[in-house]
Protein backbone atom coordinates (compact mmCIF):
# COMPACT_ATOMS: atom_id res chain seq x y z
CA UNK A 1 0.00 0.00 0.00
CA UNK A 2 1.31 3.21 -0.89
CA UNK A 3 -0.21 5.47 1.51
CA UNK A 4 -2.05 7.82 -1.32
CA UNK A 5 -5.58 6.68 -0.21
CA UNK A 6 -4.51 8.71 2.90
CA UNK A 7 -3.88 12.05 1.26
CA UNK A 8 -6.39 14.17 1.78
CA UNK A 9 -7.96 15.91 -1.49
CA UNK A 10 -10.57 18.74 -1.30
CA UNK A 11 -12.13 20.45 -4.75
CA UNK A 12 -12.20 24.10 -4.96
CA UNK A 13 -14.88 26.02 -6.99
CA UNK A 14 -15.33 29.57 -7.44
CA UNK A 15 -15.88 31.57 -4.38
CA UNK A 16 -19.35 33.04 -4.21
CA UNK A 17 -18.43 35.30 -1.50
CA UNK A 18 -16.35 37.06 -4.18
CA UNK A 19 -12.50 35.98 -4.48
CA UNK A 20 -13.28 36.72 -8.20
CA UNK A 21 -12.87 40.28 -7.22
CA UNK A 22 -9.69 40.25 -5.11
CA UNK A 23 -6.90 41.84 -6.97
CA UNK A 24 -3.47 39.18 -6.73
CA UNK A 25 -0.72 41.33 -8.22
CA UNK A 26 -1.22 39.17 -11.75
CA UNK A 27 -2.30 42.43 -13.57
CA UNK A 28 0.86 44.28 -12.71
CA UNK A 29 3.54 41.85 -13.59
CA UNK A 30 1.47 41.01 -17.04
CA UNK A 31 1.79 44.66 -17.42
CA UNK A 32 5.54 44.72 -16.93
CA UNK A 33 6.35 41.35 -19.30
CA UNK A 34 4.08 43.21 -21.92
CA UNK A 35 6.44 45.89 -21.63
CA UNK A 36 9.54 43.69 -21.73
CA UNK A 37 8.01 42.02 -24.58
CA UNK A 38 6.84 45.30 -26.65
CA UNK A 39 10.61 46.55 -26.24
CA UNK A 40 11.86 43.18 -27.87
CA UNK A 41 8.96 43.80 -30.67
CA UNK A 42 10.56 47.33 -30.96
CA UNK A 43 14.14 46.52 -31.05
CA UNK A 44 14.32 43.06 -32.16
CA UNK A 45 10.72 42.47 -34.21
CA UNK A 46 10.25 39.42 -31.62
CA UNK A 47 6.37 38.57 -31.57
CA UNK A 48 5.02 37.30 -28.72
CA UNK A 49 1.89 35.79 -27.09
CA UNK A 50 0.23 35.78 -23.58
CA UNK A 51 -2.35 33.45 -22.91
CA UNK A 52 -4.49 34.49 -20.69
CA UNK A 53 -6.93 31.37 -19.94
CA UNK A 54 -3.51 29.80 -19.08
CA UNK A 55 -2.75 32.45 -15.73
CA UNK A 56 -5.10 32.43 -12.56
CA UNK A 57 -6.32 35.65 -13.37
CA UNK A 58 -9.10 36.50 -10.68
CA UNK A 59 -12.10 38.99 -12.57
CA UNK A 60 -10.76 41.48 -10.44
CA UNK A 61 -7.20 41.12 -12.52
CA UNK A 62 -8.64 41.17 -15.70
CA UNK A 63 -10.74 44.27 -15.52
CA UNK A 64 -7.20 46.13 -14.03
CA UNK A 65 -5.38 44.92 -17.07
CA UNK A 66 -7.87 45.78 -19.27
CA UNK A 67 -8.41 49.27 -17.82
CA UNK A 68 -4.47 49.35 -17.57
CA UNK A 69 -4.01 48.67 -21.37
CA UNK A 70 -6.86 50.62 -22.45
CA UNK A 71 -8.32 50.50 -26.06
CA UNK A 72 -6.40 52.01 -29.38
CA UNK A 73 -8.19 52.78 -32.10
CA UNK A 74 -8.37 49.57 -34.24
CA UNK A 75 -10.72 46.97 -33.39
CA UNK A 76 -10.95 43.80 -35.73
CA UNK A 77 -14.18 41.48 -35.84
CA UNK A 78 -13.25 37.88 -37.52
CA UNK A 79 -15.55 35.09 -38.15
CA UNK A 80 -13.58 31.95 -38.06
CA UNK A 81 -14.58 28.73 -35.77
CA UNK A 82 -16.73 31.36 -33.91
CA UNK A 83 -16.51 35.13 -33.79
CA UNK A 84 -13.31 36.38 -32.93
CA UNK A 85 -12.79 39.85 -31.48
CA UNK A 86 -8.88 41.79 -31.55
CA UNK A 87 -8.44 45.34 -30.54
CA UNK A 88 -5.28 47.11 -30.28
CA UNK A 89 -5.01 48.34 -26.73
CA UNK A 90 -3.32 52.24 -26.11
CA UNK A 91 -0.13 50.91 -26.92
CA UNK A 92 0.41 50.14 -30.19
CA UNK A 93 1.60 46.43 -30.68
CA UNK A 94 -0.19 45.55 -28.06
CA UNK A 95 -3.38 43.40 -28.81
CA UNK A 96 -6.10 42.00 -27.09
CA UNK A 97 -7.46 39.00 -28.69
CA UNK A 98 -11.16 37.33 -27.42
CA UNK A 99 -12.22 34.62 -29.93
CA UNK A 100 -15.33 33.05 -29.09
CA UNK A 101 -16.98 29.50 -29.41
CA UNK A 102 -20.22 29.14 -31.29
CA UNK A 103 -21.95 29.85 -28.52
CA UNK A 104 -20.81 32.74 -28.19
CA UNK A 105 -18.56 31.85 -25.18
CA UNK A 106 -15.27 33.18 -24.52
CA UNK A 107 -12.96 30.24 -25.59
CA UNK A 108 -9.42 31.68 -25.89
CA UNK A 109 -8.07 35.52 -24.59
CA UNK A 110 -4.54 36.58 -25.32
CA UNK A 111 -2.59 38.98 -25.13
CA UNK A 112 -0.07 39.54 -28.68
CA UNK A 113 2.44 41.94 -28.99
CA UNK A 114 3.43 42.12 -32.71
CA UNK A 115 3.03 44.48 -35.45
CA UNK A 116 -0.02 42.61 -36.80
CA UNK A 117 -2.35 40.08 -35.00
CA UNK A 118 -1.61 36.36 -35.68
CA UNK A 119 -5.43 36.02 -37.16
CA UNK A 120 -5.36 38.75 -39.41
CA UNK A 121 -3.24 38.00 -42.22
CA UNK A 122 -4.27 36.06 -45.23
CA UNK A 123 -2.92 32.63 -44.71
CA UNK A 124 -1.20 31.33 -47.82
CA UNK A 125 -3.64 28.44 -48.75
CA UNK A 126 -6.62 30.87 -48.54
CA UNK A 127 -4.87 33.03 -50.91
CA UNK A 128 -4.77 30.23 -53.30
CA UNK A 129 -8.23 29.30 -53.06
CA UNK A 130 -8.93 33.14 -54.16
CA UNK A 131 -6.90 33.27 -57.31
CA UNK A 132 -8.61 30.18 -58.36
CA UNK A 133 -12.26 31.16 -57.35
CA UNK A 134 -11.23 35.11 -58.93
CA UNK A 135 -10.15 33.36 -61.90
CA UNK A 136 -13.40 31.32 -62.30
CA UNK A 137 -15.67 34.21 -61.53
CA UNK A 138 -13.80 36.13 -64.14
CA UNK A 139 -14.37 33.36 -66.66
CA UNK A 140 -17.94 33.40 -66.28
CA UNK A 141 -18.33 37.10 -66.39
CA UNK A 142 -16.80 37.16 -69.67
CA UNK A 143 -18.70 34.41 -71.29
CA UNK A 144 -21.74 36.29 -70.10
CA UNK A 145 -20.82 39.15 -71.75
Amino acid sequence: MSGLDQITVRVESPDPDGADDILTGMADALLREIHAHLADLHLKGENHTIDLNGLPLTEADRRQLKAALGQGEVRIHVECAGPSEVYETAYAGVWWVDHRNGLGASAVQHIEIARTPAIVPAHPDDIADAVVRLEAALKDAAEQD
